[in-house]
């Protein structure tokens, strides 16, 4: 098992919080990534809408990810992927972001949208009490269940396996 993140004070924290040689905690960009059909499973969150800022950032990135994964690894990405003002530094939609999954060679399994966009902004805006950033949380996720408006979410949950190269 490895944690990987691009920031050393990151690293530094998430080693002090676990014991033992497994998880092993590595400083590295994205761009970076070098294993070669090492892990079962990847998890991103936030990643590629933080490290990359076009589609060839994304497709790089994605290309990488799928290399590192065994055959038949899974990938699970949360990432804030939308066009909209709230978005970090990539501007990509979810239907954009899983073609290149699909192009870099992640069959894409399940996508779910996370976070009712407005409540996500008014908890975001100031430091709120556990009890209150519980509430709105559930809120928004029962305002996403009930408009089903995929435009709300700010987050996206995406379940990719790699693609199966016999194939």
């Amino acid at each position: 098992m490895a944690g990987i993140d691009f920031s050393a004070s990151t690293v530094e924290i998430a080693k002090t919080l676990t014991s033992g040689a497994n998880p092993v905690f590595q400083k590295s960009s994205d761009y970076d990534i070098d294993f070669q059909d090492r892990f079962d499973v990847v998890i991103m969150f936030g990643v590629s809408c933080v490290a990359c800022s076009n589609a060839d950032d994304v497709r790089r990135v994605l290309q990488r990810i799928v290399t590192a994964l065994k055959p038949r690894g899974r990938a699970l990405f949360f990432e804030p992927l939308h066009r909209g003002f709230l978005r970090r530094i990539l501007k990509m939609n979810l239907t954009e972001f899983t073609a290149i999954m699909t192009e870099a060679g992640f069959n894409v399994q399940e996508t779910r949208n996370m976070h009712f966009w407005p409540t996500h902004l008014a908890l975001a805006s100031l430091p709120w009490p556990q009890c209150m950033t519980d509430a709105g949380y559930y809120f928004g996720q029962s305002m996403l269940a009930v408009l089903g408006h995929r435009a709300m979410g700010d987050y996206k949950f995406i379940r990719a396996v790699k693609a199966d190269s016999r194939t």
